[in-house]
């Protein structure tokens, strides 16, 4: 089955070993590259090293890939680039309004820049830097299962309910995306519901010490206070 490319960026050392480690461990069929690359030249460094179709992760991105995972490559070659929006919760009727509420800069338009897909197409573009040219481009959005992510809202403003079915989709999602709380080390009761931090503490040779500590410490709250519930809940559903 074809797959597009993997290209790591390695945009902080600390945590890169983390995505190595989690293709090795649950996409070992995938292809994979590793490079350095500058603030804000994301799109740009990803063009330079890949003539393919190709998904290009960050350091500390946790990838989870499988043969379905990704959008068909025919469909996925009709664009210039496939993102996600930094806000979780921009699309959803019943939160999309509750960023302006808390006063956080977010709406739709903000690109999260962590994980995306690119195609040959964006070398007409080769943009020097990872804005200004979104509006001359055909792109479409990623599944939000391909970037499982931390938002604010999830302590500030969803519900407990909310927040567990959200972590249900990151039980299998094909990228987590917690580096925030991995600087942190912190996460609230609500935030382990909503975020899979213990499907992520297998693949951490190589990550710094203080990383480590954290993540570690991240996963051991959630299989506390949710894991067991979490996979029961999935069985259920899934049978």
């Amino acid at each position: 089955m074809s797959r597009p490319k993997i290209l790591i960026l390695n945009t902080q050392e600390s945590l890169t070993d983390l995505t190595i480690n989690s293709i090795k461990k649950n996409s070992p069929e995938w292809s994979y590259n590793v490079v350095d690359c500058e603030p804000n030249k994301r799109v740009k460094t990803a063009l330079l090293n890949t003539h393919d179709i190709t998904l290009v992760a960050t350091s500390g991105m946790y990838l989870n890939l499988k043969d379905n995972s990704v959008p068909p490559l025919d469909k996925i070659e009709k664009y210039h680039m496939l993102n996600s929006r930094l806000g979780v919760f921009c699309d959803n009727n019943l939160y999309n309004t509750h960023y302006e509420m808390h006063d956080i800069k977010m709406h739709s338009g903000i690109v999260d820049m962590s994980v995306f897909i690119i195609t040959p197409q964006m070398w007409d573009f080769c943009p020097e830097e990872d804005s200004g040219f979104y509006s001359k481009i055909k792109t479409q959005s990623m599944p939000r299962y391909m970037n499982h992510r931390n938002d604010p809202l999830v302590e500030l403003s969803v519900s407990a309910r909310h927040a567990f079915k959200y972590g249900l989709s990151g039980s299998t999602a094909s990228v987590l995306n917690y580096v925030d709380h991995y600087k942190s080390g912190q996460a609230t009761v609500k935030e382990t519901y909503a975020y899979a931090f213990d499907k992520i503490d297998d693949c951490l040779d190589g990550v710094s010490p203080h990383y480590r500590e954290n993540i570690m410490k991240l996963a051991d709250k959630t299989r506390t206070r949710i894991t067991n519930f979490r996979e029961a809940m999935n069985k259920f559903y899934n049978d």
